[in-house]
């Protein structure tokens, strides 16, 4: 329920900087995950993670990614108008 988390008046920066130091952070954890699939893929780095493991886990950050620009659209927008 987007409407109930929108901030105050006196607030209205909270939500817009949490999802940008959320995003922020998750582009750093999906260029990790990226590069441990790709060397992984290229068998240049040894460990005991499975390749499918690493995929899976990089398309879950695109997942989370794409995510977020739903979220900070969605509250960009603006209220919806209240149906009747």
């Amino acid at each position: 329920d987007l409407e109930s988390m929108r901030p105050a008046s006196q607030t209205a920066g909270i939500l817009t900087r949490l999802l940008e130091e959320h995003r922020e952070a998750m582009q750093n954890i999906h260029a990790f995950k990226q590069t441990i699939r790709e060397l992984l893929e290229l068998c240049c780095l040894r460990g005991i993670i499975h390749p499918l493991f690493a995929d899976h886990t990089y398309r879950e950050a695109n997942h989370f990614l794409e995510l977020l620009g739903h979220l900070e659209a969605s509250l960009t927008a603006g209220p919806e108008p209240s149906a009747k």
